[in-house]
């Protein structure tokens, strides 16, 4: 289907055309992870300028989930990670500088070098992990633990990004850690508003509809799929059943991974939501390089009581603004959908 094609994107042969690479750049870097899936971006073109600046969207600030847009932010920062990673490819450096709009919108401007004659000799596995990366909610393996080199990556790029990184390997944290996500799930499951907004974006398996979360990203069958859409958007109490499978599932996830990493901000503000989402899209390309899967949870950093116990069980003053899992799972899941590039993209071609 279209709303799939995204995924099928490869390398520029020429780059001799600047607005034909940027958009490129951007095609690579809209494969990035997002918060239920809403591809919270606009990218505008300034080939001229040499520059493509990057927003976060308003329109995909989630008003229950995502109250003070901190999830779009990181969302954002994956993004901008994707297009670095991609720039690379071409031999390319970019410079982003985060800065805000009259009508307080965050933005990224990137200046853009110009690409490398010897672009062609990268490896290309940045690119490679940014096309076969997606969240699998599965369970993992807990017999098969993560590579050392990975996870010591894992702290790597967050030292080097100015953020604190947590590796929670041990039992006891995990299984502590999951029964808070567990708690966290069926919290918001009993918010209309939450709830409500979530159905928005979980569509059965057959959408054509380039923005959401299909059931099948869960593991859930087409029956199954639109029967939890449809409970999802009803008026009046969430089915009691429903919300507890969602929740013992999330919690049994969390239990059974090898690895739960947390990416921790000294300050919770624009520039540091940006630059956790740029860490963490730098540890899921490097999990996929090694085979490894990942996933996404935002309710235990969204809800504030939930969150602070999560600091208290770190012992950490930084705020968690980041958690995942890592292990090496036991089955597949599919990408999620795409929105057409043509509506998050304007070029400026005549700009002075």
């Amino acid at each position: 289907m279209k709303n799939y094609d995204a995924w099928n994107i490869e390398p520029l042969r020429d780059m001799g055309d600047r607005h034909a690479l940027y958009l490129n750049l951007i095609q690579w870097a809209i494969l990035a992870p997002n918060s239920h899936n809403v591809q919270p971006w606009r990218f505008v073109i300034r080939a001229r300028d040499h520059e493509i600046v990057l927003y976060v969207a308003k329109e995909g600030i989630l008003p229950a989930s995502d109250i003070i847009g901190r999830q779009a932010h990181i969302s954002v920062g994956c993004a901008l990670e994707n297009l670095a990673q991609a720039a690379a490819y071409y031999g390319m450096t970019i410079v982003p500088h985060i800065t805000h709009t009259e009508d307080k919108e965050t933005c990224v401007r990137i200046v853009c070098s110009d690409p490398s004659a010897h672009a062609e000799e990268h490896d290309g596995v940045s690119l490679d992990s940014m096309r076969q990366r997606r969240v699998n909610r599965g369970k993992f393996d807990t017999a098969r633990n993560l590579p050392e080199a990975l996870i010591q990556s894992f702290h790597t790029y967050a030292q080097a990004g100015g953020l604190i990184f947590d590796s929670i390997r041990d039992i006891p944290t995990r299984l502590a850690i999951a029964q808070f996500q567990e708690q966290a799930e069926k919290y918001v499951l009993a918010h209309d508003a939450f709830r409500k907004e979530l159905g928005n974006y979980f569509l059965p398996n057959a959408t054509e509809e380039g923005r959401g979360m299909p059931g099948n990203t869960f593991g859930l069958g087409d029956e199954t799929s639109l029967r939890v859409h449809r409970a999802l958007q009803q008026e009046g109490p969430f089915d009691p059943d429903l919300a507890n499978g969602m929740a013992v599932s999330a919690r049994d996830a969390m239990k059974h991974s090898p690895l739960i990493g947390i990416i921790s901000i000294e300050e919770d503000m624009p520039f540091y939501w940006i630059q956790a989402g740029r860490v963490l899209q730098r540890n899921l390309l490097e999990a996929e390089r090694y085979g490894a899967s990942t996933s996404i949870h935002a309710a235990l950093i969204e809800v504030n009581f939930f969150n602070k116990l999560l600091r208290l069980r770190l012992k950490r003053s930084a705020r968690p603004t980041v958690l995942f899992r890592a292990g090496f799972c036991t089955e597949e899941r599919p990408h999620a959908p795409r929105a057409p590039i043509e509506g998050v993209v304007t070029v400026e071609k005549d700009r002075v």
